[in-house]
């Protein structure tokens, strides 16, 4: 089944789609919920360079805001798609076919623009939502079916490979938050649909994602790329947030444990663990890994805490203790591993009370975030 509804004309162009556009009262507050519910979970937009490229455009008449960007204009539609889900509206009669409309309109705007051969980072950022989108909303089957796009432009601009030498520090920061995105979601789909993750095959590190005064993103090169940036596309925030860059890399060392461990033994038939030895050093690694995560992640008390940060935790929470829960759940009759039950319970519960205490604080996550966030309790039953 067609995932985008099709209501455009053969020959229709640009403007077509911008007649969707919402009002700008109401396309502010779709822009402050994305950045307040979707963004700290896939912080792979620059927040203030998509404001002000949102301001240049909502300032053009009408008749010339179909020469804008159609990539752009299609991230801002699956902005648009994105927090709408999180936007109470009471007038709407099908809550869903407003937030749909969005998203049909950002996969008429790739189109136009060639988005299968005509490849940018933008439009990764753009597929990768759209993936998420599918996802948010209990549709794994059309985000795995579009993510098979997705993998063949990352692969194709090389995000799984370092970036060259004479690269940016902002296009280095945003190709690796890209890969990080891709293989979280890749990881994920890869577990519930049993299938060979796609993103295995990569000599990218966690290392090139840093905040550090040592490394390349240092203030002196941050600077000098700002003073000679000619529209100012440089974000020093996006690209000094220590807790966006320690989410990340939480996430991604999840992902590549996920991978290597869990997913692809699991999709060849393998078991998790070859014998007991094995996995008491899985459980030992990632135990490891949780331990020695960057300040703040490196907590496990997150109380009183709301916003950003608090989503933030909540993620890492559910992943890390998803993964634990799969390891001890891991048997193998040939060399007599059986399942630790208890252990299973114990982790499963830490991702039970991690989302309850989302739900507690807003209802309407109850719907989109429940799937990920039983996983671990479901398997275990």
């Amino acid at each position: 089944m067609y995932p985008f509804r099709n209501f455009w004309s053969a020959d229709g162009d640009i403007r077509e789609v911008l007649f969707a556009l919402p009002s700008r009262e109401r396309a502010d507050a779709l822009l402050l919920a994305f950045f307040e519910h979707v963004d700290p979970l896939y912080p792979i937009i620059s927040q203030n360079i998509f404001r002000s490229r949102f301001e240049e455009f909502w300032t053009l008449p009408a008749n010339e805001r179909g020469d804008f960007n159609t990539t752009w204009v299609a991230l801002q539609f699956i902005v648009f798609a994105s927090g709408h889900l999180y936007v109470h509206d009471p007038t709407a009669g099908d809550f869903t076919s407003i937030s749909e409309t969005y998203l049909s309109c950002c996969y008429r705007a790739l189109c136009l623009g060639s988005f299968l051969s005509e490849w940018s980072l933008g439009t990764i950022q753009v597929l990768i939502l759209i993936c998420n989108y599918f996802v948010t909303n209990n549709r794994t089957a059309d985000c795995w079916t579009f993510s098979g796009i997705l993998q063949k432009v990352v692969y194709g601009l090389e995000l799984h490979r370092p970036p060259a030498a004479g690269t940016s520090v902002s296009e280095k920061h945003l190709r690796c938050a890209l890969w990080q995105a891709f293989m979280l979601q890749d990881v994920s789909l890869s577990y519930f649909l049993e299938l060979v993750p796609a993103s295995c095959h990569h000599t990218i590190d966690v290392s090139l994602l840093d905040v550090s005064e040592h490394g390349e993103n240092n203030l002196d090169s941050r600077l000098r790329e700002m003073l000679s940036s000619e529209r100012g596309d440089i974000d020093i925030a996006f690209l000094c947030s220590k807790t966006d860059i320690a989410y990340q890399r939480a996430v991604w060392q999840f992902s590549k444990f996920m991978q290597t461990n869990i997913c692809l033994p699991s999709a060849l038939g393998r078991p998790i663990a070859k014998d007991a030895a094995h996995k008491a050093g899985l459980l030992s690694d990632l135990q490891s890994i949780q331990d020695n995560l960057d300040p703040p992640f490196n907590m496990t008390d997150f109380g009183g805490q709301r916003g950003r940060l608090w989503r933030q935790a909540i993620m890492i929470t559910s992943h890390y203790n998803f993964a634990f829960s799969m390891v001890h759940l891991a048997h193998n009759p040939a060399t007599e591993v059986v399942a630790d039950w208890r252990a299973a319970l114990r982790s499963s519960h830490k991702v039970m009370s991690a989302f309850f205490s989302l739900v507690n604080y807003d209802r309407q996550y109850l719907t989109m975030w429940t799937p990920i966030n039983t996983r671990a309790y479901t398997q275990t039953v």
